[in-house]
């Protein structure tokens, strides 16, 4: 669905881009702190393969297919591998001093922050100076403070989403496919409850004790069930119809940020090639 890659650029299509970017602003931040003499703790890159088993809210809600790619993602060696390795422990190296001289040359003075409203009453409050606030300049290619207002600015996926689900048409079909759903034998209020259906395939299979066919089998099973559940109960075409609804005119009304937004992630994705 094209409204869900626009809206969820550029994570929707590249899953492992969360990872990559952070492993990248990961070592930004403790080159800069290093340059100061300042000791930085040792600390690995995150495994990508982790990544490829997570499902997509936009596929659970509104993509939904033969299967969510769980088991595909099991049958890969090196995403089994790395999903039952052990991370070694890692132990305080530095003194009181050396954390937070550490601490300082991240984040930087308290002036050099900008607060955001999130939620009801919230508020985020994010730095733009320090080795942190460097690290975001490198990454995206504009000051730290562009790029936090502009990230705040696009729209969201978690909001639309969050909408959706508050609207009476689909709220009204989603109870008619939750009921189909227990009468196939999935106990599923909302899709998102699949989630624990998936964390118990992957646990079993991580502990030896389910193998990936198995898996495989029973993905089918639910995507059949779900897909036939949203079909009788109409909630596929009403949480469709009604996320294009808001996720057009979201993107529409912040043409200009969305595009500087891309141009930004762009930079970092250049980055993420050369390096």
């Amino acid at each position: 669905m094209t409204a869900v890659q626009a809206l969820d650029y550029p994570f929707e299509s590249d899953p492992s881009y969360a990872v990559r970017v952070g492993n990248l602003q990961t070592r930004l931040i403790n080159e800069c702190v290093a340059t100061q003499g300042i000791p930085v703790p040792i600390v690995g890159d995150l495994p990508l393969e982790n990544a490829s088993v997570a499902v997509s809210p936009s596929r659970l809600w509104l993509v939904p297919g033969d299967d969510y790619g769980v088991s595909a993602a099991l049958y890969d060696p090196k995403v089994l591998a790395q999903l039952r390795s052990t991370p070694e422990p890692q132990e305080a190296e530095g003194t009181a001093a050396e954390d937070e001289a550490y601490y300082q040359a991240v984040y930087g003075p308290e002036d050099e922050r900008i607060d955001f409203p999130i939620g009801d009453d919230g508020t985020a409050s994010v730095p733009v100076g320090g080795c942190f606030g460097q690290a975001t300049e490198t990454m995206y290619g504009v000051d730290a403070a562009t790029y936090e207002r502009t990230y705040y600015e696009i729209p969201s996926m978690r909001e639309i989403m969050r909408t959706l689900t508050a609207d009476d048409d689909v709220r009204a079909s989603m109870s008619s496919w939750s009921s189909c759903m227990k009468d196939s034998g999935y106990r599923a209020d909302q899709p998102d409850d699949l989630y624990g259906v998936m964390n118990d395939w992957i646990a079993g299979v991580v502990e030896g004790v389910t193998p990936v066919g198995v898996v495989a089998e029973a993905e089918r099973e639910l995507a059949s069930a779900d897909l036939a559940c949203r079909t009788e109960s109409g909630f596929g075409t009403a949480v469709s119809t009604r996320f294009l609804e808001l996720a057009e005119a979201e993107i529409a009304a912040k043409e200009g940020v969305v595009q500087e937004y891309r141009t930004m992630v762009e930079h970092a994705q250049s980055l993420l090639v050369d390096g």
